[in-house]
């Protein structure tokens, strides 16, 4: 029995280095690096199952899906691109953002801010209604509670007249009950849970999720934000409070690049979609940017830094997690020191154990900094969002995490407008009204331990 606890020993060990070395070649920051080299070397057999778990930063196979030369996907989509392709393969980016969400900024769309849960279930079941041909859907959570079966049965409604209907949930944040599963089956929607890997592989990259909200209309209408479909995300109450859009023109395009990326992930098959920019009277420009663990740069975490430096005056966060990178963090405070009023509001109430304790660490760095933090005290704040000056504004399902910046499949709109701009910021100082300043307060050492022990774990919260 001793020679077999030996044999074990030895091979963990070995596996452990070299499951180090692997650490250090792809750990996306020195410090993951150093932590993962000498807990892997130190305690294997404890480390090696979170290191498989935890530890990847890319996902295997999915990263060819965004590369677009001699892709099997776009190589199929060209011709059926048409125009769109042009701005898609062809044009000169002139921005960074546009660079990096490997999307062009369109105009000619107009966009609209719904703020209650109620306001997005109509907005929903209205477009699910005014579908013609075909309608994506991709969601992080799909209750199967009355929400969600209205939702679902307004789905097989349209295609048993005809429509095409493609749904995309994800496999750990959705669980569909067998009478939806069934109602779609027998009406005929394709559809799947979103996997982010197959086989024995699923195993070592179950930390990478879909964590979008996105439904396409005929590539002329779209809602995308934070809000999931379930009671808890669109009927109107007071425990929950939420952000999402509407957009209508040529922006809705790149946002069905970004679901057939996925679709071809689950199904190694193509859509036939419309591709003909429909350009509408108002003037308001959009970049969709789709993100995630497949991207060649940390797409989402550069967004963000991006949008932060423009601020001149005001920059205005929210997001419901908030245990953010290094260099978000400090390109907040430095906007503070610019002159920029800098505010971020958070929910008072957490509904992570972990993500509470971890964020006091960095909620107490701001406020020492002189950045004026919100605790949103009427119940759960899930908005994502990010408000520049009085022209760029940022809504998203992209939280201020490591998560979110680095494993999870998301997708931002960001908006060049002063309309749009001005409406949300009336909702953020509505907001702004039902919250606390947030302030540091004498803790005992047990909770201070705790709050640093959370910390450790921020990259991967």
């Amino acid at each position: 029995m001793e020679s077999q606890w030996f044999y074990i020993f030895v091979i963990a060990q070995v596996v452990g280095f070299f499951s180090s070395l692997s650490a250090v070649l792809k750990a996306r920051t020195s410090e993951a690096a150093i932590a993962w080299f000498i807990a892997l070397n130190l305690l294997p057999i404890i480390t090696l199952p979170f290191y498989w778990f935890l530890g990847r930063s890319k996902i295997d196979g999915y990263v060819e899906a965004r590369r677009r030369d001699n892709n099997v996907l776009y190589t199929q989509l060209k011709e059926q691109m048409g125009e769109y392709g042009k701005s898609l393969f062809v044009a000169k980016r002139p921005t960074a953002l546009e660079k990096l969400a490997m999307m062009p900024q369109t105009s000619s769309n107009k966009v609209e801010l719904i703020v209650e849960g109620d306001q997005k279930l109509a907005a929903l079941l209205e477009l699910i209604e005014q579908a013609q041909n075909y309608i994506l859907l991709e969601y992080y959570i799909f209750e199967a509670d009355q929400t969600g079966l209205r939702v679902a049965e307004a789905l097989a409604q349209k295609a048993r007249l005809g429509v095409k209907v493609y749904v995309l949930v994800d496999e750990l944040g959705t669980s569909l009950s067998r009478s939806i599963t069934e109602l779609w089956d027998s009406s005929g929607i394709q559809w799947s849970y979103f996997k982010s890997a197959r086989g024995l592989k699923r195993f070592y990259q179950l930390n990478f999720r879909n964590h979008r909200k996105l439904v396409i209309v005929d590539g002329k209408k779209a809602l995308l934000g934070g809000m999931n479909i379930g009671d808890n995300y669109l009927i109107k109450t007071k425990s929950w409070r939420d952000i999402h859009i509407k957009i209508n023109g040529p922006s809705v395009l790149a946002m069905q690049v970004a679901f057939l990326e996925g679709w071809f992930w689950i199904f190694q098959q193509t859509i036939n979609l419309n591709w003909d920019k429909e350009e509408l009277s108002e003037n308001e420009k959009v970049i969709v940017v789709p993100s995630g663990p497949s991207d060649e740069l940390d797409t989402a975490r550069l967004m963000i830094l991006d949008l932060i430096l423009k601020a001149k005056h005001r920059l205005w966060l929210t997001t419901p997690y908030f245990v953010p990178t290094s260099d978000t963090l400090h390109a907040m405070i430095l906007a503070k020191l610019k002159g920029v009023d800098v505010r971020l509001l958070v929910p008072k109430t957490s509904d992570n154990f972990l993500v509470k304790y971890a964020s006091q660490y960095y909620l107490n760095i701001l406020h020492r900094a002189g950045v004026d933090v919100y605790e949103y005290t009427e119940g759960f704040y899930h908005g994502k969002s990010i408000l520049v000056d009085d022209q760029i504004s940022c809504v998203s399902s992209v939280n201020l995490d490591n998560r979110s910046m680095y494993l999870n499949f998301e997708i931002a709109a960001v908006i060049e407008s002063h309309s749009f701009n001005s409406k949300l910021s009336d909702m953020l100082e509505q907001d702004f009204s039902l919250s606390h300043r947030y302030g540091t307060k004498k803790i005992g050492f047990f909770e201070k331990l705790l709050i640093h022990l959370a910390r450790l774990l921020s990259p991967v919260l």
